[in-house]
């Protein structure tokens, strides 16, 4: 565990441990509009391939592991007591992650960018303290913008795929807030995503040399982890 994910969770121990002894009083105002802003790291995602993505001679894998990756996101919220809706505009960025797809003579290199577009609900359990936890979860447009390659380290045959396209993501969530003030609070959150419906074009190496165009249809999932601050107007 890094250094990063220990103090989010320290924030998070640390606000439990105030919440606990925070009187009834110190509790969320009264329902209202607020702003949101998040920022966070995808700490596993992974592109998913299958049927003609991997058909003969693609060496396009069927997992493709990213690297830990960045996550922001931002918007407008309502808070209606015990239950919230937003709509957000987010950000996230991941590596391929080499490692063992740079086998029999392969390397493989690629990026994934998304940019969303959505609307979330949100369900906060009263505890009658500073600390609340939540559940929800919701549905984005997201564009996608992908790069990936698996080439023959000698004679640079492979797979590529490079360009982007709008899909549909959806998203479940969970995590604790903790009331600063009766208009201010910090929350720590874990969010698990998927997006499909995407067509990126790419390359197929052929048997007698050279390559042909291809479409590739890839699913993606992530797992975040964000820390974030929501303030009333």
């Amino acid at each position: 565990m890094n250094v990063t994910y220990k103090r989010m969770i320290g924030v998070a121990v640390f606000g439990a441990g105030l919440g606990m002894i925070a009187p009834a009083s110190a509790q969320n105002a009264a329902p209202g509009p607020y702003v949101v802003g998040r920022i966070g790291s995808q700490v596993d995602s992974d592109l998913k391939f299958k049927g003609k993505d991997l058909r003969p001679l693609s060496t396009v894998p069927r997992d493709v592991d990213m690297r830990a990756g960045k996550s922001f996101e931002g918007g407008l919220g309502y808070d209606f007591g015990n239950f919230r809706l937003e709509s957000t505009i987010g950000y996230t960025a991941a590596n391929v992650d080499a490692g063992a797809l740079n086998s029999r003579g392969l390397v493989t290199s690629g990026r994934t960018k998304t940019l969303s577009i959505g609307v979330a609900g949100y369900y906060d359990i009263d505890t009658g303290t500073r600390l609340r936890p939540f559940v929800g979860g919701g549905i984005d447009a997201v564009r996608v913008t992908e790069r990936f390659s698996r080439l023959s380290s000698t004679t640079g045959q492979g797979s590529t795929m490079a360009g982007r396209d709008w899909g549909f993501r959806w998203h479940a969530d969970a995590g604790i807030g903790y009331a600063l003030t009766g208009k201010t609070t910090v929350e720590l959150a874990a969010r698990y995503a998927q997006s499909s419906g995407l067509s990126i074009p790419g390359r197929i190496p052929l048997s007698a040399g050279g390559s042909a165009a291809n479409t590739y249809k890839p699913k993606l999932s992530a797992t975040s982890i964000t820390v974030g601050l929501r303030q009333r107007f």
